[in-house]
């Protein structure tokens, strides 16, 4: 049990940013989110039309009992139900318990670039830049999962990526993005692995 605390914090901070989606999109997202100082993060996303849910888990556990959290929006989209997939660990995470993560809430500028470059995943991508008071956020999005993050602001406040797009009126999702420092150091980091479409059970959003 020695990660759930990263892992919990992890889940408040970074990735307890779902929301409402309006898209006909069905399937799995992989990811792998770094932050400097911690362990590699693997976050599962399941999509299912206007429904969303994510797993957060150690990319390479010590154990196989590392736990693996699962966390869903309620109806409301004002907290989070997280349940510890290999164990009993549960909890509701209201929203105005999640934490700032750094300066994600500071968003100063951002602007789209052009295309973004991985294909053929989506048809659709888009390169953004966007800049807090210490750090460069590049991010790549596709509107081809058109999600309107603006009803579940309080819920993903702590979102460098989701910021940038709400600062721009952007429906979609981050499949990357990167924060470096003045220095060129990278402070958080995750990439997409994974884009597979699939039947996700409504079992997963419960």
């Amino acid at each position: 049990m020695k990660h759930i605390f990263s892992l919990f914090a992890f889940a408040m901070a970074m990735f307890a940013s779902t929301a409402s989606a309006q898209n006909s999109f069905e399937g799995k997202i992989v990811q792998h989110y770094q932050k400097k100082g911690s362990p590699t993060m693997l976050v599962t996303w399941y999509i299912k039309g206007d429904k969303i849910a994510f797993e957060v888990a150690a990319l390479q556990p010590a154990k196989a009992d590392e736990p693996v959290f699962r966390l869903v929006p309620d109806a409301g989209g004002k907290k989070l139900k997280m349940r510890q997939m290999n164990g009993s660990f549960q909890m509701d995470i209201n929203a105005d318990a999640i934490q700032i993560d750094g300066e994600a809430d500071k968003i100063e500028a951002a602007k789209e670039t052009g295309r973004g470059n991985i294909e053929p995943r989506f048809e659709k991508m888009v390169n953004v830049e966007a800049r807090t008071p210490s750090l460069k956020i590049e991010l790549e999005y596709t509107p081809d999962i058109a999600i309107d993050w603006q009803p579940l602001q309080a819920v993903f406040k702590s979102d460098y990526a989701i910021n940038a797009m709400l600062r721009l009126s952007a429906k979609g999702f981050p499949y990357q993005c990167k924060g470096t420092n003045a220095s060129g150091e990278v402070v958080f980091e995750y990439t997409l692995k994974q884009v597979q479409k699939e039947k996700i059970a409504d079992s997963v959003f419960k």
